[in-house]
């Protein structure tokens, strides 16, 4: 665990932590957090299904921890991903897209100033490439939406057509639900 955190640094420890604690224990304890890390975009090779479907359960639980808290990720982006263990275990190592939820709806998100904008095309739910004014307010699921494009950066449909996976994304970007089975 201290080479992963030595790796991301001190800022927010106690949420890396926690996603690893939290991805250590889906995993029944198997030593996970040990072994080399890259970051996603480094990876010689695309992701494989296996992979591709630990990546997606490691950054669902480590999503909904962030919602129990208060807050979520405006979008996901594969430079943001730390790999470790070849794959045993995948994380949000880039905390800079983190933004509160609503007190008064828990169900929104606030944005109240961007880290990064405009914000990149290929990895955002379409209504956060229409804001016109801050604050900015908008469902949540916004980010299952950029979860499910980070997922088909990997793979395509039809490579994943009739797996769980498939229905995964599918949920992700046609429903805006975050339902990993």
């Amino acid at each position: 665990m201290e080479q992963i955190l030595n790796i991301i640094g001190d800022e927010d420890r106690e949420i890396y932590e926690a996603f690893i604690e939290i991805v250590e224990a889906s995993a029944g304890g198997t030593g996970a957090s040990s072994g080399t890390c890259q970051w996603l975009p480094s990876l010689p090779q695309r992701l494989d299904y296996d992979q591709l479907e630990t990546m997606a359960y490691h950054l669902t639980l480590q999503l909904h921890f962030l919602e129990e808290q208060g807050m979520t990720l405006l979008f996901w982006r594969p430079q943001d991903i730390l790999v470790v263990g070849d794959g045993k275990m995948y994380l949000l190592a880039n905390l800079s897209q983190l933004v509160p939820l609503s007190e008064k709806e828990p169900d929104k998100l606030v944005l109240k100033y961007p880290a990064i904008y405009p914000f990149p095309a290929e990895c955002c739910a379409p209504e956060l490439l229409t804001l016109t004014e801050l604050p900015f307010i908008t469902h949540k699921n916004a980010s299952y939406y950029s979860l499910g494009l980070l997922c088909l950066h990997h793979l395509s449909l039809e490579e994943l057509q009739g797996t769980k996976l498939f229905y995964f994304i599918e949920r992700c970007l046609k429903e805006r639900v975050l339902c990993y089975l």
